[in-house]
């Protein structure tokens, strides 16, 4: 009865247009656990050599839920990782990464794979009192090697690219695309309330090297991030770039915390880019529970559906453990209007 109420909100929810949304109950399913691994956000998937799908999350729940739906007892890390076999999860053993400076914590950022897994993360401290007391506090490379039980980092590189000056604060890995010889890295530009995506790109590979990092600043690429030319307002801390069937390129994220999930468009990755367009409602963003860093997962596209992610939390922490099916990833199939904008 739940996933057909589910599936008749996301309906309502849909603008009017020939896009479709419908739950991705293949996915939901399998996320939504009773025992061992039991919620995250984060939701980051990678395509490995083998066929099999990395997913990558950050703040995890493992335990147990109770007949009724709370959380029994419970171990909280701060990231972990999931190997996809077909319906089969293996969950492997968490947190895969720690700061080697020993200083909070580590939220996972996104990267890419190639023979290793290579990402960025984004090292958080507690900086106050409350539900949301903490702040980033660093940027880091990682390498990593995949076992069939664990992640094995091979390598830790502190990077210079988190930075903030007065209320202005810069960071990268909210998205992280390959292209050719390059890899492509979508920042974020944080001014008082606003929050705007920029664009940095690497040679393949070598985002573990802050010498050869280089920014957009509206006519080519710089040294200086601080120079970095905003692509678009709006931006999500968490989000997807994927190369279009036209040859474009789309974004996928959201911009708020109330549950709108939108893409967006351009024919270059510099930009111009597309005005927000409209994806979906989510119907889980009411009163204190709220919606945030949607992403598409495209090689996980399947015909014309793209499959989309999105996190769901509240800002009462006692209702994490009170209700425990509000925290975990959300999964949507996606049709859009346009079917050039699949990958």
């Amino acid at each position: 009865m739940r996933k057909i109420l589910l599936a008749f909100i996301l309906i309502l929810a849909l603008p009017l247009s020939a896009q479709q949304v419908v739950p991705a109950w293949e996915y939901e399913w399998q996320f939504d656990r009773k025992s061992g691994w039991t919620g995250a956000d984060g939701t980051y998937s990678y395509l490995l050599s083998d066929g099999t799908t990395l997913w990558s999350f950050s703040d995890t729940f493992f335990g147990e839920v109770t007949d009724d739906g709370k959380r029994g007892e419970f171990e909280f890390v701060n990231n972990s990782h999931v190997i996809q076999r077909g319906e089969e999860l293996g969950f492997l053993e968490p947190p895969s990464f720690t700061p080697p400076d020993r200083k909070g914590w580590f939220w996972m950022w996104d990267g890419i794979y190639d023979r290793e897994f290579q990402v960025l993360l984004g090292q958080f401290e507690q900086s106050a009192g409350g539900v949301f007391g903490f702040r980033q506090t660093g940027l880091w490379y990682a390498r990593a090697r995949i076992y069939p039980r664990r992640l094995v980092v091979t390598e830790y590189v502190k990077l210079p690219y988190f930075d903030r000056r007065d209320q202005q604060q810069i960071t990268y890995g909210s998205a992280v695309y390959r292209e050719g010889a390059w890899d492509y890295v979508l920042g974020i530009q944080d001014d008082g309330p606003q929050r705007s995506a920029t664009l940095a790109r690497v040679p393949a590979g070598r985002m573990g090297i802050p010498g050869v990092w280089r920014f957009f600043d509206g006519t080519g690429w710089g040294e200086d991030p601080w120079r970095a030319k905003p692509l678009f307002a709006g931006a999500s801390m968490e989000s997807s770039l994927h190369r279009t069937r036209d040859g474009g390129y789309l974004y996928v994220g959201s911009p708020a915390t109330d549950g709108r999930i939108v893409a967006r468009y351009a024919k270059n990755l510099t930009g111009p880019w597309s005005e927000p367009s409209l994806i979906f409602q989510a119907p889980q963003a009411q009163g204190d529970v709220f919606v945030y860093n949607a992403k598409a997962h495209p090689h996980l596209s399947v015909q014309d559906r793209l499959l989309i992610s999105y996190n769901v939390n509240t800002a009462d922490l006692q209702k994490v453990v009170e209700v425990a099916d509000i925290y975990r990833p959300r999964f949507v199939w996606w049709t859009p209007e346009d079917p050039g904008w699949l990958p």
